[in-house]
């Protein structure tokens, strides 16, 4: 008798067990369906609030077209009035339309149920007091909501062009005198330091576009008409091109009003955003799902978004997955059939009828945008906190010092290109957030 209640025992106790095993995997099914349905979801909201982003980009760079047309127009006619008035407009456009697109994307992320999240709400408003008043203002209609779809300053295409001052790393390595970090990551393995342009810049300057939304931006820039004065009868085609009849825009009216023409600033693509991919991009590093076509390879015009969430697990009591989504559009135009940047001269005109999105995989975004809370905190603490602004300043001239060049010098000839410890580029995924030693 008390062997067969024992045994019974045995068999309650594996009974138990295999209860037991079976609700662990019934949670961890339930797990993994609501994380996958939960990523499925956020990454659907990314890819829909990068696409609202990338139009409204396109939309703007459109109207600022438009009106690089009515201006030749107003040329034509000797209308100053008219030329100073779109000049003006161009300029907020370059804010307005962007920041409409932030915020329809966090309208969309919304729309999508995608939660508030404080980080990046508190890096969009650390940003925001960096630009002027009435950015600022346009700025605090997202900001007040609370902000869904963070959005990279940084294009997903700019590669090689950040400048190495908007980095708190380059600062770290300077402070330390890592020669190999500011030859690798900076300088693209070249055997010398990089770069950077002369003087200490406004903090505006180097951590904002001076003309462009720090959110979405559009990579124009505003150059003299004297640049242009041997262009005018390409102009003229470009504007007839456009639809625009000879008797308003015609290359004998521009050329009689050429001093008006000249004296005039003109909005243009930033050569430094809008140009080919350079010809050595190591594609191999970067995580492109599908074989890169031509009229991707742009840099500028692009809108990259990261939405992040949150799912409570039910096989682990009182844990939770944080998930998150990243997508990135682009604005694909053309003038007249030729690709955006081999159009000559590099004065806007409407030609961004179409938005894609980007064929990148996790991971790919910038290191520069909102996502890296860490890194505009740094940053900002360099230039606007209390005592930043003079560590800074100090950094970039101990940067310029003779003694700083004579020691890098010194390391460049003892760690030669072909030396295993040398000056070489480092490898997929060394860099924090997710980035390429390209700067992306």
């Amino acid at each position: 008798m008390m062997a067969r209640k024992h045994k019974e025992g045995q068999v309650a106790i594996f009974l138990v067990l295999i209860l037991a095993g079976l609700t662990l995997l019934f949670a961890l099914n339930v797990d993994i369906f609501t994380s996958s349905r939960s990523k499925i979801r956020l990454q659907n909201a990314a890819d829909a609030s990068a696409l609202a982003l990338a139009r409204w980009q396109g939309t703007t760079l459109n109207m600022i077209g438009d009106l690089n047309i009515a201006h030749l127009a107003a040329i034509c006619q000797s209308n100053v009035n008219a030329i100073s008035g779109a000049v003006q407009l161009q300029s907020r456009l370059a804010f307005i339309g962007p920041t409409i697109g932030f915020k329809a994307a966090n309208e969309i992320a919304e729309k999508n149920g995608v939660r508030i999240s404080e980080d990046m709400t508190l890096a969009a408003r650390l940003v925001s007091e960096f630009m002027d008043e009435g950015y600022r203002r346009m700025l605090d209609v997202v900001i007040r909501d609370g902000i869904r779809a963070g959005v990279d300053n940084a294009a997903i295409l700019r590669a090689g062009c950040v400048d190495p001052r908007t980095d708190p790393d380059f600062y770290e390595a300077i402070r330390n005198r890592d020669f190999r970090t500011l030859c690798c990551r900076y300088n693209g393995g070249g055997h010398r330091l990089p770069e950077i342009p002369s003087g200490a810049p406004d903090p505006e300057e180097i951590m904002l576009s001076g003309v462009n939304a720090c959110f979405g931006n559009i990579g124009i820039g505003w150059e003299n008409g004297s640049l242009y004065s041997g262009y005018i009868g390409d102009l003229a085609d470009m504007a007839r091109d456009c639809g625009v009849d000879d008797t308003v825009v015609n290359s004998l009216a521009l050329t009689t009003n050429a001093t008006l023409f000249t004296v005039r600033q003109w909005c243009v693509y930033d050569q430094s955003e809008w140009r080919d991919l350079p010809g050595d991009f190591s594609f191999s590093r970067f995580p492109w799902l599908t074989p890169l076509r031509d009229e991707y390879n742009v840099c500028g015009g692009s809108a990259t978004v990261r939405i992040e969430g949150s799912v409570s697990l039910a096989s682990l009591a009182a844990q939770t997955n944080f998930i998150a989504a990243q997508a990135a559009a682009k604005a694909l135009g053309h003038v007249n059939g030729r690709k955006v940047t081999s159009v000559t001269p590099s004065i806007v005109l409407p030609s961004f009828p179409r938005t894609r999105l980007l064929p990148f995989g996790p991971g790919a975004a910038g290191r520069y945008g909102m996502a890296n809370l860490n890194h505009i905190r740094s940053m900002l603490g360099l230039l606007g906190m209390p005592g930043g602004i003079n560590s800074y300043l100090h950094l970039l001239d101990e940067y310029s010092s003779e003694s700083f060049r004579n020691a890098a010098e010194t390391w460049y000839s003892q760690h030669g290109h072909s030396d295993a410890d040398g000056c070489r580029p480092p490898g997929k995924g060394t860099e924090r957030g997710g980035g390429t030693p390209y700067g992306i």
